[in-house]
């Protein structure tokens, strides 16, 4: 209790423990990989050991912000990222597809955001398909499908997602 009133000469991974031990179980409890997690752990106690604590300052706010800086840093593009750019790159590849991906957890707004990133390609000109291959949650196929609609863009319904390349081979594509 009083390192966080009068600060600490450094930070010691010892005194990190508890703090680290609380990120890991959070982490795990949001289904963040194993191996993640640790590495992230391990990359927040490098950050902070031989650090000094601030007066008034709490060790796990201190490993809550060392975190957040991880993964900024992480998921922080290495490169800039122009997707008319890389699209007309891979356009000019004549055979290439460019492929955009959305992954992550339920209920975050994929689709949502899908159809707002293929209604901005198709007023650049850009022909767009979408692929649902989501089979866990039936209603997320038919929001794709409403999007597509609306859009009026090809759409594809793919139960093993391995069927993908076939259906590009088909009509011409190299996978």
């Amino acid at each position: 209790m009083f390192l966080s009133i009068a600060g600490k000469a450094n930070l010691e991974k010892s005194d990190l423990e508890p703090a680290l031990k609380a990120l890991k179980d959070r982490l795990m409890k949001k289904n963040v990989a194993e191996e993640i997690t640790e590495k992230l752990s391990e990359s927040v106690a490098a950050s902070l050991e031989g650090k000094k604590l601030a007066s008034f300052t709490r060790i796990s706010s201190t490993v809550q912000i060392a975190m957040e800086e991880a993964l900024v840093h992480i998921l922080t593009p290495r490169r800039s990222i122009d997707i008319l750019r890389d699209v007309h790159a891979t356009r000019e590849q004549k055979e290439a597809l460019y492929v955009v991906v959305f992954i992550s957890v339920d209920g975050v707004g994929k689709s949502t955001n899908l159809a707002k990133v293929a209604y901005w390609l198709l007023q650049h000109e850009i022909n767009v398909m979408m692929a649902a291959c989501d089979t866990f949650r039936s209603g997320a196929v038919e929001q794709l499908r409403t999007h597509a609609r609306r859009l009026q863009v090809e759409h594809l319904i793919l139960q093993p997602i391995t069927r993908l390349s076939g259906f590009f081979t088909q009509r011409g594509f190299v996978c």
